[in-house]
């Protein structure tokens, strides 16, 4: 779904790669501190959390349009439980912003240090995949 959005320049591809990456640090997450276990579910709350993006339609419209486990779709749309603030701490990480990355760690349960484990496997593994994607297209 990622790869084939139509009409898909720099931007969107930017963007997949965002999606890929946010859904593998969440997955990589799973079950560590308040974070939930699912971690397929995990993946697909981070995929999803940029299509809105990518599609061009309200996110409320994709989450009613596709099944996603209910948990998914609550913290996609912004209800608070483990599953948004996991999201929350993926959207802190991505900002840079040292304070706003601490309280939403706190919120989690998780140390900085896992944090950044996380993000760094989950930067790896989306170049491997993108990579092996572009040599298939190439």
């Amino acid at each position: 779904l990622l790869f084939s959005v139509r009409d898909q320049g720099y931007r969107e591809r930017i963007l997949a790669e965002q999606a890929l990456t946010r859904g593998r640090f969440l997955e990589n997450l799973a079950g560590q501190g308040s974070v939930p276990a699912e971690a397929n579910d995990l993946f697909l709350l981070g995929l999803f959390s940029l299509l809105d993006l990518l599609l061009g339609l309200p996110l409320a419209e994709i989450v009613a349009r596709v099944k996603l486990p209910d948990a998914v779709g609550e913290a996609l749309l912004g209800g608070q439980s483990a599953w948004r603030d996991a999201l929350d701490l993926a959207l802190a990480y991505e900002s840079g912003d040292e304070t706003r990355l601490g309280e939403a760690a706190a919120r989690c349960g998780i140390d900085a240090g896992r944090v950044t484990d996380a993000a760094l496997d989950a930067l790896g593994w989306t170049r491997e995949i993108t990579s092996i994607e572009e040599n298939e297209a190439g």
